[in-house]
C-alpha cells in the first residue's frame, strides 16, 4: 500500500476577513497563550457554531426555521 500523499489531505479555501488591529491583537495573544493559531481558533469556532448554532447569536434570528 502506498504512504499518503500531501494531496491526501483535506482541500481548503481561503477566507478573508478584517478585524480591528485591538482585536486581532488580542486574538493573536489568547491564540499563543493556548499553542495554537488564530487560524485554528477560528475554524474551531466555526465549527462548533455550524455544530449548535444557537451556542453563538450571529446575524438575525430565523422565524419559524425547520430544526
Amino acid at each position: 500500500m502506498a504512504s499518503p500523499s500531501k494531496s491526501s489531505k483535506k482541500q481548503m479555501e481561503q477566507l478573508n476577513m478584517r478585524l480591528e488591529t485591538a482585536v486581532l491583537a488580542q486574538l493573536d495573544r489568547m491564540a499563543a497563550e493556548r499553542s495554537t493559531t488564530r487560524s485554528d481558533v477560528l475554524r474551531t469556532l466555526l465549527a462548533a457554531w455550524m455544530r449548535d448554532p444557537s451556542s453563538v447569536v450571529v446575524g438575525f434570528p430565523v422565524i419559524g426555521s425547520a430544526k
